[in-house]
Protein backbone atom coordinates (compact mmCIF):
# COMPACT_ATOMS: atom_id res chain seq x y z
CA UNK A 1 0.00 0.00 0.00
CA UNK A 2 1.15 3.63 -1.09
CA UNK A 3 1.35 5.73 2.14
CA UNK A 4 3.73 8.24 0.95
CA UNK A 5 2.27 11.62 0.03
CA UNK A 6 1.43 12.22 -3.83
CA UNK A 7 0.55 15.87 -5.83
CA UNK A 8 -3.07 15.51 -6.56
CA UNK A 9 -2.73 14.90 -10.51
CA UNK A 10 0.39 12.18 -9.90
CA UNK A 11 -2.66 10.30 -7.54
CA UNK A 12 -5.26 10.07 -9.74
CA UNK A 13 -3.19 9.39 -13.26
CA UNK A 14 -1.76 6.39 -10.78
CA UNK A 15 -4.93 5.49 -9.74
CA UNK A 16 -6.31 5.46 -13.38
CA UNK A 17 -3.31 3.46 -14.55
CA UNK A 18 -3.68 0.89 -11.84
CA UNK A 19 -7.42 0.28 -13.04
CA UNK A 20 -6.07 0.13 -16.76
CA UNK A 21 -8.90 3.42 -16.96
CA UNK A 22 -8.12 5.26 -20.42
CA UNK A 23 -9.77 6.96 -23.48
CA UNK A 24 -13.47 8.90 -22.81
CA UNK A 25 -13.98 6.86 -19.14
CA UNK A 26 -10.57 7.99 -17.90
CA UNK A 27 -11.70 11.73 -19.40
CA UNK A 28 -14.81 11.27 -17.38
CA UNK A 29 -13.60 9.95 -13.77
CA UNK A 30 -11.31 13.12 -14.09
CA UNK A 31 -14.34 15.34 -14.86
CA UNK A 32 -16.15 14.09 -11.83
CA UNK A 33 -13.43 13.96 -9.25
CA UNK A 34 -13.08 17.58 -9.87
CA UNK A 35 -16.90 18.31 -9.78
CA UNK A 36 -16.94 16.27 -6.35
CA UNK A 37 -13.71 18.22 -5.03
CA UNK A 38 -15.16 21.93 -6.13
CA UNK A 39 -18.61 21.03 -4.87
CA UNK A 40 -17.32 20.45 -1.25
CA UNK A 41 -18.59 23.85 0.81
CA UNK A 42 -15.06 25.93 1.46
CA UNK A 43 -16.32 26.35 5.12
CA UNK A 44 -16.03 22.14 5.05
CA UNK A 45 -12.71 21.74 3.18
CA UNK A 46 -10.49 22.69 6.48
CA UNK A 47 -11.93 19.27 8.00
CA UNK A 48 -11.22 17.27 4.74
CA UNK A 49 -8.17 14.61 3.68
CA UNK A 50 -7.40 13.10 0.37
CA UNK A 51 -6.04 9.40 0.15
CA UNK A 52 -5.08 7.22 -2.62
CA UNK A 53 -4.94 3.55 -2.55
CA UNK A 54 -2.49 1.74 -4.69
CA UNK A 55 -1.80 -1.96 -4.27
CA UNK A 56 -2.17 -5.02 -5.98
CA UNK A 57 -5.73 -5.70 -6.15
CA UNK A 58 -6.93 -1.65 -6.47
CA UNK A 59 -6.12 2.00 -6.68
CA UNK A 60 -8.98 4.68 -5.76
CA UNK A 61 -8.53 8.22 -4.52
CA UNK A 62 -11.16 9.11 -1.66
CA UNK A 63 -12.16 12.33 0.41
CA UNK A 64 -12.63 12.25 3.71
CA UNK A 65 -14.60 15.24 6.00
CA UNK A 66 -12.95 13.95 9.57
CA UNK A 67 -13.02 10.19 9.07
CA UNK A 68 -16.21 9.71 7.19
CA UNK A 69 -15.36 8.89 3.82
CA UNK A 70 -17.40 11.03 1.54
CA UNK A 71 -16.71 10.19 -1.85
CA UNK A 72 -14.50 7.47 -3.86
CA UNK A 73 -13.76 6.45 -7.22
CA UNK A 74 -13.43 4.31 -9.30
CA UNK A 75 -15.02 2.62 -6.43
CA UNK A 76 -15.36 -0.54 -9.84
CA UNK A 77 -14.55 0.70 -13.14
CA UNK A 78 -17.58 2.54 -14.07
CA UNK A 79 -18.86 3.41 -10.54
CA UNK A 80 -18.43 5.74 -7.22
CA UNK A 81 -19.49 6.12 -4.35
CA UNK A 82 -20.55 9.56 -2.74
CA UNK A 83 -22.62 10.73 0.63
CA UNK A 84 -25.95 12.07 0.19
CA UNK A 85 -28.40 13.08 2.86
CA UNK A 86 -31.34 10.92 4.05
CA UNK A 87 -33.76 13.24 4.22
CA UNK A 88 -33.02 14.42 0.36
CA UNK A 89 -32.93 11.02 -1.20
CA UNK A 90 -36.53 11.60 -2.70
CA UNK A 91 -34.63 14.17 -5.39
CA UNK A 92 -32.93 11.32 -7.41
CA UNK A 93 -36.69 9.90 -8.40
CA UNK A 94 -35.99 11.03 -11.73
CA UNK A 95 -32.05 9.04 -12.31
CA UNK A 96 -33.44 5.89 -10.67
CA UNK A 97 -36.51 3.61 -10.09
CA UNK A 98 -37.82 3.61 -7.19
CA UNK A 99 -36.58 0.10 -6.40
CA UNK A 100 -33.15 1.53 -6.87
CA UNK A 101 -33.72 4.15 -4.71
CA UNK A 102 -35.27 1.42 -2.04
CA UNK A 103 -31.86 -0.51 -2.72
CA UNK A 104 -30.16 2.36 -1.40
CA UNK A 105 -31.69 3.11 1.34
CA UNK A 106 -31.09 0.00 2.73
CA UNK A 107 -27.45 -0.39 2.13
CA UNK A 108 -25.16 1.72 3.79
CA UNK A 109 -25.79 4.83 5.98
CA UNK A 110 -23.74 6.40 8.46
CA UNK A 111 -24.44 5.66 12.48
CA UNK A 112 -23.55 9.60 13.31
CA UNK A 113 -24.66 11.51 10.74
CA UNK A 114 -27.99 11.31 8.39
CA UNK A 115 -26.51 10.23 5.15
CA UNK A 116 -26.17 7.13 3.14
CA UNK A 117 -23.35 6.23 1.19
CA UNK A 118 -24.50 5.57 -2.67
CA UNK A 119 -22.80 3.68 -4.86
CA UNK A 120 -23.52 5.14 -8.66
CA UNK A 121 -22.65 4.57 -12.42
CA UNK A 122 -20.71 7.46 -13.69
CA UNK A 123 -23.30 7.98 -16.07
CA UNK A 124 -25.38 8.56 -13.40
CA UNK A 125 -23.77 10.82 -11.90
CA UNK A 126 -23.49 13.02 -14.68
CA UNK A 127 -27.06 13.17 -15.17
CA UNK A 128 -27.15 15.24 -11.05
CA UNK A 129 -28.31 19.09 -11.58
CA UNK A 130 -27.64 21.64 -9.43
CA UNK A 131 -30.27 20.47 -6.98
CA UNK A 132 -28.30 17.43 -6.05
CA UNK A 133 -24.90 18.98 -6.25
CA UNK A 134 -26.75 21.00 -2.97
CA UNK A 135 -27.67 17.90 -1.77
CA UNK A 136 -24.14 16.84 -2.13
CA UNK A 137 -22.96 19.61 -0.17
CA UNK A 138 -25.63 19.20 2.49
CA UNK A 139 -24.07 15.75 2.96
CA UNK A 140 -20.19 17.54 3.22
CA UNK A 141 -21.72 20.05 6.48
CA UNK A 142 -23.56 17.12 8.01
CA UNK A 143 -20.08 15.06 7.98
CA UNK A 144 -18.21 17.87 8.99
CA UNK A 145 -20.81 18.43 11.87
CA UNK A 146 -20.95 14.98 12.71
CA UNK A 147 -18.96 13.34 16.21
CA UNK A 148 -15.39 13.47 15.42
CA UNK A 149 -14.34 9.58 15.40
CA UNK A 150 -10.59 10.26 14.78
CA UNK A 151 -8.57 12.14 12.79
CA UNK A 152 -6.87 10.81 9.66
CA UNK A 153 -4.24 12.64 7.57
CA UNK A 154 -4.19 12.26 4.12
CA UNK A 155 -1.70 10.83 1.56
CA UNK A 156 -2.73 13.63 -1.46
CA UNK A 157 -1.55 17.02 -1.50
CA UNK A 158 -4.81 18.86 -2.77
CA UNK A 159 -4.86 22.16 -4.82
CA UNK A 160 -8.47 23.28 -4.00
CA UNK A 161 -8.29 25.45 -7.37
CA UNK A 162 -7.00 22.82 -9.72
CA UNK A 163 -9.37 21.35 -11.90
CA UNK A 164 -7.90 17.58 -13.61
Amino acid sequence: MNVRSMEETEAIEAVLAKRKISGNLNLKIKKIYTILKLSVPEDVREYCTFHSTISNKEGNVKMKIHNYRAFLLPYEKNKIQIIYPVNKIETLNYIFSKERIMEMQNFCRFNTFPCYVLYLKLDEIMKFKEEHWECYRDACRLAAEAKITKEVEGTVDVDWNNKI
